[in-house]
């Protein structure tokens, strides 16, 4: 996993002005929402390439509100007021880099292992970046919040890869 990536989604590993980390929490708000979309589409067959095995659609089923859920807490984080940027308006990709790599996604989930590992791995590794170093404009909510999301991440179980899951294959 380069550093590169890493400071594209977490920004730089630094106190943040209220617009920098504005841009920062929204572009890690797209990562969850796009990966709560990418992953529902998955769980349910949606996905190009075919259904999944029921013990992986499960997972992307519950992995998908997990998403869902971050992203609603980032949201929470966003600052409102007038004259500032709107929640949609910071919800956006963070870089090509992050976009190529939240795209990997689906083949991850396909083919459970290390890059699904390493996906999650990210999110973990850039919200703790952001909890060590606290935004200039947060208050304890905002390093409460994030360290909630690690540790719902860590607690989140990554799927088997397929030919461990019991009945397939001989």
């Amino acid at each position: 996993m380069s550093d590169d990536l890493l400071e594209a989604l977490a920004g730089p590993a630094r106190p943040l002005g209220l617009l920098e980390s504005a841009r920062v929490l929204g572009g890690l708000r797209w990562v969850e929402l796009t990966s709560f979309e990418l992953l529902g589409r998955l769980a349910t067959g949606a996905g190009e390439g075919g259904p999944l095995d029921a013990a992986t659609a499960v997972w992307a089923s519950g992995a998908s509100l997990g998403h869902a859920w971050r992203a609603h807490e980032l949201e929470r984080l966003l600052p409102v007021s007038a004259g500032l940027p709107s929640a949609a308006e910071c919800t956006v990709a963070p870089g090509r880099l992050v976009e190529a790599f939240v795209g990997e996604l689906a083949r991850h989930v396909a083919v459970p292992g290390e890059g699904l590992a390493s996906f999650y791995d990210l999110l973990v590794r850039a919200y703790e970046v952001r909890a060590v170093h606290p935004l200039e404009a947060a208050d304890g909510a905002v390093v409460r919040t994030l360290g909630r999301l690690v540790a719902d991440l860590r607690a989140a179980a990554l799927p088997a890869p397929a030919e461990a899951v019991p009945g397939r294959g001989a």
